[in-house]
């Protein structure tokens, strides 16, 4: 069985259980949040490290239903592996325990996709995965993954990937639960640029129109990290009836180290 040690702790969130869940709690209570929860079909989170976005993860999770099984479609960063790679067994350790992967929908997926390939390469090294879990199990114990890592690749491979999905989704709705996204959003620019740009990016990801996000990343050449897990949460949502996404926070990392030149672009969404 796969078991897939965390590697970023110390980094991202703090190493001693204590620690992380004294962090986990200060984030709870900085959110407000008074008003009846609600279960979207997927969403958007960031995965840098909490001090800077975890209150964006939060103020999301904070404010729906979180189911037991999550989808996660993330970024792989560092290119290795297959284009759509996918652990089907085993489990995610973090220092607060284990995040078991949801076998039966992994490996459904696998039968049905065939562009989704097991390759646990990349997830050995992958942190935008990683950064998802200690948050997730502190707000729901007993959560189950699928972990998805997907590569920059072309519009015609995408679509593939994304039609292939919508057709799983529509005949398999008994695996139909959260879709979780996850990406930054403008990298090192200066703060007011990072918003000006930030701004362009989620009018299209509120109203979630893919070609209109990929033109605008395009066109004010924005280093969105997750553009095709967030493509891809987006159109699956669509399918399945949402018609929007809902902002419930965003922020910048000048906002916590008061360094206004090299800024990077957070968002949390939920997509209804």
């Amino acid at each position: 069985m796969f078991v897939r040690e965390y590697k970023f702790a110390g980094r991202f969130y703090p190493e001693k259980p204590r620690a992380l869940i004294s962090m986990l709690q200060d984030m709870f209570q900085k959110v407000e949040w008074s008003q009846k929860k609600i279960r979207p079909l997927g969403i958007l989170l960031p995965h840098a490290a909490y001090r800077y976005s975890g209150v964006v993860s939060m103020s999301v999770l904070k404010s729906i239903e979180i189911p037991e099984n999550i989808i996660i479609l993330a970024p792989n960063h560092s290119g290795l592996g297959e284009d759509v790679s996918i652990i089907s067994e085993g489990r995610f350790v973090t220092p607060i325990g284990d995040v078991p992967v949801n076998t039966d929908i992994s490996k459904m997926i696998i039968k049905n996709i065939p562009q989704v390939i097991e390759d646990h390469k990349p997830h050995i090294i992958e942190h935008s995965i990683e950064v998802q879990l200690p948050i997730l199990k502190y707000m729901r114990n007993d959560i189950k993954i699928v972990p998805i890592l997907m590569k920059r690749m072309l519009d015609e491979n995408l679509n593939r990937i994304i039609a292939k999905f919508k057709e799983f989704v529509s005949q398999n709705p008994v695996y139909c639960t959260l879709f979780l996204s996850t990406s930054d959003l403008s990298h090192y620019e200066n703060n007011d640029e990072t918003a000006r740009r930030d701004r362009l990016l989620l009018k299209y990801i509120e109203s979630m129109d893919v070609s209109g996000l990929k033109g605008c990343m395009e066109g004010e050449k924005i280093s969105m990290c997750g553009f095709e897990p967030t493509a891809l949460n987006m159109e699956i949502c669509k399918s399945l009836g949402a018609s929007g996404g809902i902002l419930r926070r965003y922020d910048t990392s000048s906002a916590y180290d008061f360094d206004y030149d090299r800024v990077v672009g957070y968002a949390g969404v939920c997509f209804v």
